[in-house]
């Protein structure tokens, strides 16, 4: 593991479960204590000594707060009495663990370490019939070993060409001096490890001269390496490496894995001590080795950027997961060596792959110390990337308007700058300015700024391959300017997510389907994915059911296919909530688990908090407002254990809906108290959302709690609050041009009516529906209810409600017509369910599933029933 977090995660799977996941992070770390306090468990960190100050290098992921966070966590599992165990083993004897005794592993059962050396023996071919195999001949030997399992490993390969007594004749000389020199073991025994480092020295001297020779270059690396990695950085030829590396395999130092390779070569897993064994520090101080070494992985950065842009994603992440210890040397040594560009194209990538192996905390340290680290010097390429990062970093932690004012400086910047070829910079840095604008709400805004950014890279492509990029696509030549390519294909990706957030669904969709055209030509299989997602989400946002639930499907199977468990986690969630908007609530309950089964086995808290809420949607818009309030509840735990201000206030806001819809209830069944004690409360919690909104600035949040904020105190019958609360944030709607201003325009013509103003009423009535054209128009009318059909389902409506609430009984034919709906697809099944309730007498909460026409209809007929009662 690499952090404590990791290695309550581990133990906590180990032993309650793959659920043990979905639970937030501080109460994993309460139920690890409880699980020691508790059980009779025994929890080994093993190999301790790879966190130890002493012993980081380059490659290290230990930072001094992460040797806190694991001293912590030791403390908080050893402390008080209990029936578990924690064993650290750790060659050093001080540990820096709080608390923590000391006992001196013994090695192995003799039954053990004969059995371990026997099948030692028959893999080099010897008989156990062997008379110097027989056990009275290997027992000494085996007392020299201390039965350590590590030393049988090392020595008992020689007993191919050596007899035990010749071995135990050098080993003894060797024994005899690293006891000497070994620190004292416990009680006065011989030196801690030393039959161990014996073992050892005697492996590497019965080596050949040429692989003795050879030893210190694979000291250069931790744990394995490709070999063609190795014999890039060594310059050994590879008819001499082939006899050494036999010879290595043969002693166990080295083991061959060929599930994945390099250049038709496999990678070599070292045994643990093979550091030991070749470390050479006057080797990694050479300039030239050094810059050989990361030449060597800036050539496999660039192999990896390939295979993650393509087909092969899966196999890059698991080469890297072989590498990463190399890979973080390389980038540390180029920063020593004030590589300062090499190192910031490395760890762009290494970064890369922290974030799809859902690593994020470890991706933010990350990026953290090359944004410091390009920050000296003169103004570069690379220090305008992090500057970005930065400004990006920035607007995730609720500061939109010092991120935009950021960008805009650097952009200015860049503009004027002569250090360097600004082009492609300045080109990345408008895409962020306008990505920061759309997913903060301001899509309208956004718009002109990406399409700027799109102008910025089709000239990019035209500059770097001599044609325009229609042009390439047509000839079959996309990897001539691959690079430009990829980043005019993610900036028409968030310009069509502005279209789409403004209702302009055909414009979105045509921008989305030139991106994609663009993914397919450059074989990126992850973006081709994700391009289908987004086509995917336009198709639902015009009410295109099926045919975004068949882009979803092959949305998921490239993503699959890609091996990004993250996105594939997230298209789970979108089709779950097109699922939810159909009325196909079952299933959509089962696309929201495999999300959350996805990011449960990832340890993402965050994406796991937002599947609780977008299960409890579900539950809310099937009208279980019990199961609803559950699932929200369990995601603001999360939320306050990440101590994620966001998902707090989304948590707020939908369990104040779920509060309000019921006092709606209750005042339906004519108990007026208790509507009222919901509304108090839905007031309170939607209080909440709002001072989260204004916090971390989130204008349409803000505006969303104001909305619903609004409705709940017409309710309550406070006019003028409501008008207040509808005003500001129609307000910030009409700014941000935001369609869903429209419900602000109905909630203003309610407050009107309630005044007795039919003339203020009418007005805002007019710009409500005069909005509600726009948006129709603007989306390309596409999935809208005929109006033919509208003017039908009006009148149903009516005849409901006059058998549930005028005293007449409900007409064959009206009846008949709600059978008919309940066969039709989604929403109507919907529809039909409210209109029922009517029919009975009840009223309806307007279920958030409908489109907009429907929920107006059901809104205007039981406000008109609610009136006389109000007055």
């Amino acid at each position: 593991f690499t952090s404590a977090e990791r290695a309550v995660q581990v133990f906590g799977c180990y032993v309650a479960g793959g659920n043990f996941n979905q639970l937030p992070p501080g109460e994993q770390r309460r139920r690890a204590i409880e699980f020691v306090q508790q059980r009779q468990v025994l929890l080994v960190w093993d190999n301790f000594e790879s966190t130890l100050p002493q012993f980081n290098d380059a490659a290290s992921p230990y930072t001094d707060d992460e040797r806190r966070r694991l001293a912590e966590l030791f403390a908080d599992l050893t402390r008080g009495p209990g029936r578990g165990a924690l064993l650290v083993t750790c060659r050093p004897g001080e540990t820096g663990l709080p608390g923590a005794r000391r006992h001196e592993l013994l090695g192995l059962a003799r039954a053990d370490s004969l059995w371990l050396l026997a099948g030692i023996v028959q893999r080099n071919n010897l008989r156990l019939s062997d008379p110097r195999l027989r056990r009275e001949r290997l027992a000494p030997l085996l007392d020299d070993l201390a039965d350590h399992p590590l030393s049988v490993e090392l020595v008992g390969p020689h007993l191919k060409t050596l007899t035990p007594e010749a071995i135990r004749a050098d080993f003894a000389q060797l024994l005899a001096r690293f006891e000497q020199a070994a620190p004292a073991a416990p009680h006065g025994g011989k030196g801690r490890n030393s039959s161990l480092l014996a073992s050892l020295e005697f492996s590497r001297r019965h080596l050949s001269a040429a692989a003795q020779d050879a030893l210190p270059w694979l000291g250069l690396f931790r744990g394995g390496v490709f070999e063609d990695n190795l014999l890039e950085v060594s310059q050994l030829r590879p008819e001499d490496w082939q006899p050494i590396r036999d010879e290595l395999q043969g002693i166990a130092l080295v083991r061959v894995e060929d599930e994945f390779q390099i250049a038709d070569r496999p990678f070599l897993r070292f045994h643990p001590t093979l550091a030991a064994a070749a470390a050479d520090d006057r080797l990694a101080q050479q300039p030239e080795t050094r810059q050989r070494f990361i030449d060597v992985y800036g050539a496999v950065m660039q192999m990896l950027d390939k295979a993650l842009a393509g087909s092969q994603s899966r196999a890059a992440l698991a080469i890297l997961d072989r590498e990463e210890a190399n890979y973080r040397c390389a980038v540390r040594w180029a920063i020593g060596d004030g590589r300062i560009r090499e190192a910031a194209g490395l760890g762009e990538t290494f970064s890369r792959y922290l974030q799809m192996s859902n690593r994020l905390r470890e991706r933010d340290a990350w990026v953290t110390m090359l944004r410091d680290a390009t920050r000296q010097g003169a103004f570069t390429a690379e220090a305008a990337y992090y500057e970005r990062q930065a400004a990006w970093t920035r607007f995730q932690q609720g500061d939109p308007q010092g991120a935009v004012a950021q960008l805009q400086a650097l952009i200015e910047r860049l503009r004027s700058t002569s250090e360097f070829d600004p082009a492609s910079p300045l080109a990345k840095s408008v895409l962020t300015l306008g990505r920061v604008h759309y997913v903060a709400g301001a899509s309208s805004q956004a718009i002109p700024i990406l399409r700027d950014a799109v102008g910025l890279w089709e000239a990019l492509v035209e500059r770097e391959a001599g044609q325009s990029w229609q042009a390439l696509l047509a000839r079959g030549e996309a990897a001539t300017a691959a690079s430009e390519l990829g980043n005019l294909s993610a900036t028409l990706g968030d310009l069509a997510n502005a279209l789409r957030n403004t209702g302009r669904h055909d414009d979105a969709l045509a921008v989305a389907e030139t991106g994609l055209r663009i993914d397919t030509a450059l074989g990126n299989q992850r973006n081709f994915a994700a391009g289908h997602g987004q086509c995917a989400s336009i198709l639902k946002a015009a009410g295109r059911y099926d045919d975004a639930d068949a882009r979803y499907d092959l949305a998921r199977a490239a993503a699959r296919d890609a091996g990004d468990q993250e996105l594939e986690g997230t298209l789970l969630q979108h089709q779950g909530g097109l699922a939810g908007e159909r009325g196909q609530f079952p299933r959509a309950v089962a696309l929201h688990q495999q999300a959350l089964r996805r990011f449960q086995a990832a340890g993402d808290q965050a994406a796991m908090m937002k599947t609780y809420n977008l299960l409890g949607v579900v539950e809310q818009n099937a009208g279980r407002l019990p199961e609803a309030r559950a699932w929200y509840e369990k995601s603001r735990q999360v939320a306050v254990a990440l101590k994620d201000q966001r998902g707090l206030g989304e948590a707020a806001h939908n369990l104040g809906i779920v509060c309000q819809e019921e006092g709606e209830a209750a005042r339906a069944q004519g108990d007026e108290a208790a509507a009222r004690r919901s509304f108090e409360t839905a007031l309170a919690s939607v209080g909440e959302s709002l001072r989260i909104g204004q916090a971390l600035r989130n204008q349409p949040g803000e505006a969303a709690s104001l909305s619903q904020l609004a409705i709940i105190h017409l309710h309550l019958g406070d006019l003028p609050a409501a008008e207040r609360r509808a005003e500001a944030a129609r307000e910030i709607r009409e700014s941000l041009g935001l369609n869903d201003v429209w419900k602000e325009y109905n909630t203003l013509s309610k407050i009107a009516a309630a005044r007795q103003d039919p003339a203020a009423a009418s007005d805002w009535a007019q710009k409500r529906d005069a909005k509600l054209a726009e948006v129709e128009r603007l989306a390309g009318g596409g999935g809208g209810v005929p109006t033919q059909m509208l003017q039908a389902l009006q009148a149903l409506t009516l005849a409901c409600a006059q058998a549930g609430f005028g005293g007449q009984s409900l007409d064959p034919g009206a009846a008949e017509a709600l059978c008919t709906l309940d066969g039709y697809p989604a929403p109507f099944p919907i529809f039909s369910a409210a209109l029922r309730q009517l029919a009975a007498g009840q009223l309806p909460a307007i279920p958030g599933a409908l489109p907009g026409e429907l929920q107006q209809i059901l809104t205007t007929i039981v406000e008109a029933i609610r009136q006389p009662t109000q007055n």
